[in-house]
């Protein structure tokens, strides 16, 4: 799982573990910044040593400041 941040200039972001798309992307465009609710990402197999978590930016949402950013709050492995 994740939690992800949201700011005025942050911009829609795909995640994807080990090259496996986790989800549909995700705007995290908001007003003000502002830790957002947990995501579950689905489950992976995870191996011994390197694991990968990719963060795509994908876009920005019309309202957003054009700076296409992104923050991750905590990444929870269950």
């Amino acid at each position: 799982a994740v939690r992800l941040t949201g700011a005025p200039d942050y911009g829609r972001v795909r995640l994807s573990v080990n090259g496996v798309q986790a989800g549909a992307a995700r705007d995290l465009y908001r007003d003000q910044v502002r830790a957002l609710r947990e995501v579950n990402l689905g489950e992976f197999d995870l191996k011994a040593g390197r694991n990968t978590l990719t963060v795509e930016i994908v876009g920005a949402n019309d309202n957003a400041i054009k700076a296409y950013r992104f923050g991750i709050d905590y990444i929870l492995l269950k």
